[in-house]
């Protein structure tokens, strides 16, 4: 005869439905999950989870399936916490994560690789990017003033901080072709910061231009200064001046739709 407190291996259905099988304790004259078991839920997601169990809850290691996402790792309390293998099966955004989760979130420090190749790695909060971190681009393109993407030159990466999935705080924006962003971000865009380019590099003639595009904002440009015979810098302030680099050499004055307008030299 099985008592209270005593463990056995056996098999039952709870009332939502859930075929169980593994070690059961018995508290209260019920059945519960403790040990080592497999739950295969009645669900429309053919969702299995074989793993380690505690009063009736996931917790320890396990491995969750379904049809919308494999989880391996870490559990607690029935939720996700600790180290862990996140794989999405069906999502438009993600392909998998690995790091650390708490609370059935993305918290800590974990590896995010999205559906078009690009990645993350770093700092989440709640399932956000938040804190110091690196975001590799994949086929990000920075668009013209017409609105055609500009195949040459593609971002590489972002450095720097991050809060609730934006750029925010100190950071670096690097092209692929040596060009490179660096500030102060807010909320996903250049507050203030330089711009450093190869003025050699025919689409960046005209590089304020693709930087406004990019950030979707219109941000002027104060204090262009060469740097060497081919590299310049051109710092962002807030000041309704604006800079442009022609073939002819620098346009200083005011700019409107990318376009020399008023007042300048």
């Amino acid at each position: 005869m099985i008592t209270s407190n005593q463990i056995y291996h056996g098999r039952f259905t709870d009332p939502e439905g859930t075929h169980y099988t593994g070690d059961i304790l018995i508290v209260n004259d019920q059945e519960t999950r403790h040990g080592n078991g497999k739950d295969v839920y009645n669900d429309s997601d053919n969702s299995v989870y074989v793993g380690s169990f505690q009063n009736d809850q996931k917790h320890g290691y396990g491995n969750f399936m379904s049809n919308e996402i494999d989880y391996s790792g870490d559990y607690k309390n029935n939720l996700k916490e600790g180290d862990g293998c996140l794989i999405f099966n069906d999502h438009d955004l993600f392909v998998t994560y690995v790091g650390q989760f708490f609370s059935d979130h993305l918290q800590g420090v974990g590896t995010m690789r999205y559906r078009d190749g690009s990645n993350y790695e770093g700092g989440w909060a709640k399932g956000k990017r938040d804190g110091k971190g690196v975001f590799t681009f994949s086929r990000a393109r920075i668009k013209d003033s017409s609105g055609h993407s500009d195949a040459s030159i593609l971002l590489d990466r972002f450095s720097g901080s991050w809060s609730d999935n934006k750029k925010h705080g100190l950071g670096t924006l690097f092209f692929r072709n040596g060009a490179y962003l660096e500030g102060e971000w807010h909320n996903d865009k250049i507050k203030s910061g330089t711009l450093t380019f190869n003025s050699n590099h025919p689409k960046f003639l005209s590089c304020q231009n693709y930087i406004c595009d990019l950030e979707e904002n219109h941000f002027p440009l104060i204090n262009p200064k060469i740097l060497s015979n081919n590299h310049y810098k051109i710092t962002y302030r807030n000041s309704p001046i604006k800079f442009y680099k022609s073939r002819n050499g620098i346009y200083s004055g005011y700019l409107k739709y990318d376009q020399r307008h008023g007042f300048g030299t």
